[in-house]
């Protein structure tokens, strides 16, 4: 099976991505000493995305 990604899903990654880095910098997290709180932040901003594509709306 080979995955294929569309610029949409690059679209997605990229403001996850962006979302994350955000985040991340608002709570002054150290994301080298702080791994799984970073991991739980992503856990958290893709399970809304998720939430939101389930719902039919866009990504803030």
């Amino acid at each position: 099976m080979s995955l294929v990604h569309s610029a949409l899903d690059e679209d997605v990654l990229s403001t996850l991505d962006d979302a994350l880095r955000a985040q991340v910098r608002r709570e002054g997290v150290d994301s080298q000493l702080e791994t799984q709180a970073v991991r739980r932040l992503a856990e958290r901003l893709v399970r809304e995305r998720d939430q939101l594509s389930l719902t039919a709306l866009s990504f803030p």
